[in-house]
């Protein structure tokens, strides 16, 4: 399992180290981390979530093997089912990103696996 984490949570985590190829327990799951990377500053006319300073993320991947797609927490003779959902996919580009060309490769993949377009594509310039 990997992990990328916010250069805040790894400063946190991690003083004085450099986090990368270290281990990460998170709750009864442990993650190698891959790359940190720097949060954005928050913008408030996005629609997207905004990342915070101390942010972990994981594969898409590894967390419907963790995780599945929904959480089953029983409680006092009942039980409550969380649903998972994916509302977002980031990419940043490095500045000299193309990002038309990188647009069109995303499209074109979304496209491919996912007919019925339930998907909304956005650039933020």
């Amino acid at each position: 399992n990997v992990c990328v984490m916010s250069e805040a949570l790894a400063k946190e985590q991690f003083p004085n180290l450099d986090p990368i190829g270290h281990r990460l327990q998170v709750g009864d799951q442990y993650y190698t981390v891959a790359g940190t990377f720097l949060t954005p500053e928050p913008n408030s006319s996005s629609s997207l979530p905004q990342l915070t300073g101390e942010t972990l993320l994981i594969p898409l991947s590894t967390m419907q093997v963790k995780l599945g797609d929904q959480l089953i927490e029983r409680k006092s003779g009942s039980f409550e089912v969380t649903a998972y959902e994916l509302t977002a996919i980031r990419f940043w580009l490095a500045e000299d990103g193309d990002l038309a060309a990188t647009t069109r490769v995303i499209q074109q993949i979304l496209q491919n696996t996912h007919p019925s377009e339930d998907y909304t594509l956005k650039t933020l310039e």
